[in-house]
Parts: structure tokens; sequence; C-alpha cells
């Protein structure tokens, strides 16, 4: 369930998991040091500025990247630079990290794929994301192996088009 504060910005003031900020994007938590990260609305269309809702369950997919390669997007704590490599090692494939990095919503352009201790942040608060559906795969940008990424609950072949995923940016 969103919540929806009609004066400044809620994530500038003292946020909790799912509240809706000021900018229409749900403050998804933050990671030690202080990190803080908003969150893409649940069911969003499949373009680069998107209309997204707070009604429906995510219904976004995408594969990870092509299976077979290895790709270098390891860190467990870095979106950015994942994300990065995988456009860099697939710029013509149809992922989630670039479906990411090229959007536009809400006025930003700096999103990503969340690494695996960043999705998990997301996935412990999935309950207050706006259509998060903590029980279904979502993407993360760490790479698992050659052939295979990691998701909030598992490891998933990296060609695998059904894997749901939340862009993310970071403040």
């Amino acid at each position: 369930a969103c919540v929806t504060q009609t004066t400044g910005d809620p994530c500038a003031v003292t946020p909790i998991a799912g509240m809706l900020c000021a900018d229409g994007l749900i403050y998804a938590g933050s990671l030690t040091g202080g990190m803080k990260y908003k969150t893409t609305p649940g069911n969003c269309s499949n373009s680069s500025t998107p209309t997204c809702d707070f009604v429906n369950d995510d219904s976004l997919t995408k594969q990870y990247s092509t299976a077979g390669t290895t790709i270098g997007s390891n860190s467990w704590s870095d979106g950015v630079s994942n994300t990065a490599a995988i456009v860099a090692a697939f710029p013509a494939v149809d992922t989630a990290a670039k479906y990411c990095s090229l959007l536009d919503y809400a006025g930003y352009t700096d999103w990503f794929l969340p690494a695996k201790d960043e999705l998990t942040l997301i996935n412990g608060n999935g309950d207050s994301l706006a259509g998060y559906v903590d029980s279904i795969h979502y993407w993360s940008s760490t790479e698992s192996s050659t052939t295979n990424g990691l998701t909030n609950l598992s490891s998933r072949g990296k060609n695998v088009t059904t894997v749901h995923f939340r862009c993310v940016r970071k403040y």
C-alpha cells in the first residue's frame, strides 16, 4: 500500500519503504552507508518512457542477456556497473539492464538494474512496494555463471524472457 504525503518530499523527510515520493517514485529503502533507493511503480509498459500504475502487479519481463557469455557483472552491491557491463556486452539485445539504462521516468534517467544486495533490499520491503510480488522471480544485475543470472529467489538462465524486474535509482 502506498502512502502519499501532499506537502514536501516524503523521501527527503522520514521515508518508509513503500512511501510514494513527491516525484511519483516509490521509496524502496536504504543500505548501509545511507544510500537510499527509489523504484518505479508496478506494471510499467514496455517503453523507455513507460506508463506505470500502482494498482496491478508487475507485468514487465525481459531476459538477462544471451546465455553462454561471461559478462563480468558480478558485483553484489553495484548495480550501476553491472548494468553498464550487460549493456556493453549486448547492446543489440532487449535485456532488463538495457531497458533500465534507457529509462526516462519521473524526470530521471539514471536508472539501473539492481545488483543482488540491492534487490535483496527491495525484496525485503516487497510487501510495501505497490505491485511487487516477492514470490516471483525478479532479475538482479549480478551474474551467476556463463549461463545464469541471479534473481531474488535463485539463479535463472540468462535467456529466460519471463523473469520480472524493477529499475531503481539511488541518491
